[in-house]
């Protein structure tokens, strides 16, 4: 981790003499050091997770001194999330630092945010981290301490190229279905022996998050995954996974084009009803496709948008 505490370090070097002058700690936790564990990728997106010296400090306290902190080191923009978080840009990184919590979840509920939060300030990494999803984004670092911190054995599972859940509780946030999905693709990795898919309810899940997560790896390559690991969809949502099939396309506006080029009526509806995409742009995409001289009118298309322009020219070589 000599790379890895050598940048950081540096880059966080007021931030950690700041916190740790109110009495905090920072640890570097989940994907920035998966990632560097991994491939020995230094990521500019930094989770921070603090603890007090004082176990027993409120959070309100605590959150307090991370504000004066932030705003001791320069840092005059950020944004307040719930749960505690603050995100803000540093140097050349984007940093969400947090408290630690322990979720309690809410019976019959399988929404994404179906938890009552216990707030932690102490160290007790076991207690706090088990609501995290799998255990290679269950691994910390303590910069001032040089350690890494690994509660559930993350670094053997990296090893193993092994995607496991912490708990039973995998189960109960459908939008993990889809993180695991994305991971498998993006790492390579392979699912632990004992996950069951169909444990988890997938009527909950929205098209932002279905969208969100499949974008990260390309849409019509996470459907395909989806569907080999016989997820299940909503009727709503499973028109845009069953035309993976037919179709190859990267994001949603792909997705779109390829619609038109199909001229796809059903799933047009369907991308209507959440209002991203309007009548008249698909009207003039759809008029393109019509377009029976040769060569085709593009200029529909550059009314469109200039990705569907780009798209058309590659595909009809005009």
């Amino acid at each position: 981790m000599k790379k890895f505490k050598t940048y950081y370090s540096t880059q966080l070097r007021d931030l950690i003499d700041r916190f740790h002058f109110h009495g905090l700690n920072l640890i570097i936790v989940g994907g920035c050091v998966r990632d560097y564990l991994i491939n020995e990728d230094l990521v500019t997106d930094v989770d921070i997770e603090v603890t007090s010296l004082d176990p027993k400090e409120s959070p309100d306290s605590v959150f307090q001194k991370i504000k004066n902190a932030i705003s001791e080191v320069g840092v005059n923009k950020i944004e307040e999330l719930p749960f505690f978080i603050i995100r803000f840009e540093f140097k050349s990184l984007s940093i969400e630092v947090s408290i630690g919590r322990e979720e309690s979840f809410i019976d019959g509920d399988f929404s994404h945010k179906n938890f009552i939060p216990t707030f932690n300030t102490s160290d007790n990494y076991l207690k706090k981290w088990k609501r995290r999803d799998l255990s290679i984004n269950s691994i910390g670092y303590d910069l001032r301490a040089d350690e890494i911190i690994d509660p559930y054995k993350g670094c053997m599972d990296i090893d193993k190229k092994l995607l496991r859940p912490l708990s039973s509780d995998f189960y109960l946030d459908p939008v993990r279905a889809l993180r695991l999905i994305r991971f498998k693709i993006q790492l390579g990795f392979q699912l632990d022996q004992e996950i069951d898919l169909k444990n988890f309810n997938m009527s909950k899940i929205s098209f932002f998050y279905l969208m969100r997560e499949g974008e990260k790896v390309g849409l019509s390559l996470f459907f395909s995954e989806c569907i080999k690991n016989k997820i299940s969809f909503s009727s709503e949502l499973n028109v845009f996974v069953e035309f993976s099939k037919k179709e190859k396309f990267i994001n949603f506006r792909e997705l779109v084009y390829k619609c038109a080029k199909n001229k796809d009526d059903k799933l047009f509806e369907q991308i209507q009803k959440h209002g991203l995409f309007s009548i008249k742009k698909y009207k003039k995409l759809v008029s393109f496709f019509n377009d029976t001289n040769e060569p085709k009118n593009l200029e529909n298309l550059r009314i469109a948008g200039e990705d569907f322009y780009k798209w058309a020219k590659n595909d009809y070589s005009l």
